[in-house]
């Protein structure tokens, strides 16, 4: 589970690399839908792994 200062935690790490948020949901768990540029997404979620203790999760689609 997210707790509020890193759920700010996560967005500014997908501002440090230009990256954006398409959507968000605040349910049971937190989603977040983004949009990574390809060469900064290793970086991206070992940080997501560090800040989540291995908790998040990133899952890719083919989505444009």
């Amino acid at each position: 589970m997210l707790y509020c200062n890193q759920v700010d935690d996560v967005l500014h790490i997908i501002s440090q690399v230009a990256g954006q948020v398409t959507e968000q949901e605040y349910l049971q768990q937190v989603r977040f839908s983004l949009l990574i540029p390809q060469a900064k997404l290793a970086w991206v979620e070992h940080k997501l792994q560090t800040l989540s203790a291995g908790k998040l999760t990133l899952l890719s689609t083919d989505k444009p």
